[in-house]
């Protein structure tokens, strides 16, 4: 989704582009964008860390170093981040358009290439010995002119296409971009220029000694050649390329050794023969302060010579084969892990759980089983993997979950009841809802147990009041129960990570508890969670950018559960877009992950409330208050 969505819900046909823009970045990786990019602490990044980089601008989709650039052109435009700035759709069919004729010249070029009779054995790879016979056997032979026809044609308009087939050319990387070695004014140049480039920069001391002379001499000469700009010029050259190629041969030929060290060559010759006049001035070519137009002229000129063999080579000396990939199978350690969605291949869970489950799994919720009837008679909740009844279990009422028929072969389902049923087994806190026991003889098969709370959840409580009918002696009473909750877990090391006014019951007797803990888990475990529709506006901000939970994100949660107290409203939903519509759920993801938005407060609201709700959602983790801190303000306004 394009960033204008993202933030204002402002759709145009820009918004379109971006996501083709999107769709093209998939062609080109095969992956969903940004998925092989992480957070600070190595972890993928977590949806709503992305939402927010695209609103802001922070982010864009890997493409491949091999992207053909007219491709990478396009599918940047498309998503750029104003809407202005990218194509229309008639403008991108056209550049696609342009790009299919285009990769078809391309393609019969290259098989030209491939297929040519030029027979001349001149081949120039910086290791072998360019004659004058060679290059007027090359010049003579009507196949090379067309071969080299075919590949300045290739230089100039297929560099970029990205076809896999240029990739079986050798040194496609240097192809030149001139047409003009068997020019009359250039050829003659180019033998000369052969002969001292390969006597100079080929010399090898251990192989030959101290240079002589004649060695020399061809330095001279060289370097008197590349001071010439006119060759460079009129001749015609791949410039930028051979500007890196001269970068690299003003270094050590071969590094740890001083075999072919050109500089070093240089500076002997001017030791020896100091009377030759053009070595008492280093050439531009070795020179560390020499201007970058030099570098550019003397690149100009070795890429003439570097790549001649490259037009007059009958055929390439290698081609690199294509790499196998390979795909790493990944086994889950546990079945009780809520990263990834494996859906096992069983047809019911009443036939298949024993096989499915783990014997030491097995034999604790054997443990935890209820004996006797359990009746079931109606719903009174349902979410998008499970529905709680209502029923009753040795003649009291209970409340029954269950995962939604649908939902009991998806195995990340199961096993996330499972993790709740263990976790919840082990908690026994008068603020926590009561364990009953497992059920497995029902017909919706596993289930399990829990008190039944008269009144339902605090949301529907607020919704079904006004902050003048609701006593603030009840919200403050619910306030603290919730805070000495998180004080019993925070103790045992487990965070809630979904603390909402959903998941906080009340009944008329036992007061307020905390319930649903199908996400709960112990500080220890890394596990990231699927952030569900609605939950962000009770998340911190440091778990919406990096997943990243610590007991602090309770504290943030509580700090929101507060403001419903205060409001009866869920957070945010009072405020608008600069266009006045209400604030669509990605804007406030980016606000909240930014710092830049904070829940409105009843004008009434105590002040000793509205400090402590603002230090609980305090951006900055470290700066908010502990549980316990949380039940000292409360005790001491109850």
């Amino acid at each position: 989704m394009a960033p204008e969505l993202l933030s204002e819900n402002h759709y145009t046909v820009a918004a379109d582009m971006f996501s083709f823009g999107m769709v093209l970045s998939e062609l080109l990786t095969h992956r969903i964008p940004y998925s092989d990019l992480v957070s600070r602490n190595g972890q993928p990044l977590v949806d709503t860390a992305i939402i927010n980089m695209v609103i802001n601008g922070t982010i864009r989709p890997t493409l491949p170093d091999d992207c053909p650039v007219w491709m990478r052109d396009l599918t940047l435009a498309c998503i750029a981040a104003d809407p202005s700035a990218r194509p229309t759709a008639l403008h991108a069919a056209m550049v696609l358009h342009a790009a299919l004729a285009r990769d078809a010249d391309c393609k019969g070029l290259i098989a030209g290439v491939n297929t040519s009779p030029c027979t001349s054995p001149v081949v120039l790879h910086l290791q072998d010995n360019v004659t004058s016979s060679d290059i007027d056997a090359f010049c003579k032979d009507p196949s090379c002119l067309q071969l080299l026809d075919a590949y300045t044609a290739l230089g100039t308009n297929c560099r970029a296409c990205g076809l896999p087939e240029l990739a079986g050319i050798d040194q496609f990387e240097r192809w030149p971009q001139f047409s003009k070695v068997c020019a009359i004014p250039c050829k003659r140049q180019f033998k000369a220029f052969a002969h001292h480039f390969y006597s100079c920069f080929e010399y090898d001391q251990v192989e030959l000694g101290t240079p002589g002379k004649d060695t020399c001499a061809s330095c001279r000469q060289l370097n008197s050649t590349i001071r010439q700009t006119a060759f460079a010029n009129d001749c015609g050259g791949n410039v930028t390329t051979m500007y890196n190629f001269v970068q690299v041969m003003t270094t050590n030929r071969t590094k740890g050794s001083a075999s072919r060290d050109t500089s070093l060559l240089f500076r002997q010759c001017e030791t020896l023969y100091a009377a030759a006049p053009a070595l008492t001035s280093t050439p531009p070519v070795m020179a560390a302060a020499a201007s970058s137009t030099a570098l550019v002229v003397a690149g100009a000129v070795f890429g003439v010579l570097l790549t001649i063999g490259l037009f007059i080579a009958r055929h390439p000396r290698g081609r690199s084969s294509p790499r196998s990939s390979t795909i790493s199978v990944v086994s889950a350690e546990s079945p009780l892990s809520d990263e990834d969605d494996l859906r096992l291949g069983f047809t019911s869970l009443r036939e298949n759980m024993l096989a499915l489950l783990p014997s030491e799994t097995m034999a604790k919720l054997t443990t935890l089983s209820v004996h006797g009837k359990v009746d079931w008679a109606h719903s009174i909740a349902k979410g998008a993997n499970g529905e709680v009844f209502m029923g009753t279990y040795a003649g009291e009422a209970v409340a029954i979950k269950a995962l939604l028929p649908e939902r009991c072969d998806v195995a990340t389902d199961l096993f996330n009841m499972i993790d709740e049923i263990l976790l919840l087994s082990q908690l026994s806190h008068p603020r926590i809802v009561r364990f009953l026991g497992v059920s497995f003889t029902t017909t919706q098969s596993l289930c399990f147990l829990v008190e039944y709370m008269d009144r339902g959840d605090l949301r529907d409580l607020l919704v079904q009041s006004t902050p003048q009918t609701y006593p603030q002696a009840s919200k403050l009473e619910s306030a603290r129960s919730l805070a000495e909750s998180l004080v019993y877990l925070h103790g045992l090391g487990i965070i809630h990570r979904d603390l909402k006014s959903r998941n906080v019951l009340v009944d008329s007797r036992a007061g307020t508890k905390l319930t649903d803990f199908g996400v709960a888990r112990h500080v220890s475990c890394h596990n990231t969670m699927t952030v569900g529709v609605g939950t962000y506006r009770w998340m911190a901000p440091e778990v919406l950018s990096e997943n990243q939970y610590t007991v602090a994100a309770d504290i943030y949660s509580l700090g929101m559960v507060l403001s419903e107290l205060n409001t009866h409203r869920i957070p945010y939903s009072d405020m608008k877009s600069r266009t006045g519509q209400p604030l669509v759920d990605t804007a406030i993801i980016s606000m909240v992950v930014n710092g830049a938005i904070q829940p409105t407060l009843a004008p009434d609201v105590a002040p000793w409330m509205a400090e402590l709700i603002m230090r609980c959602i305090a951006t900055e983790a470290a700066l908010r208050p502990s549980a316990q801190d949380v039940v000292a303000i409360l005790r001491q306004h109850t």
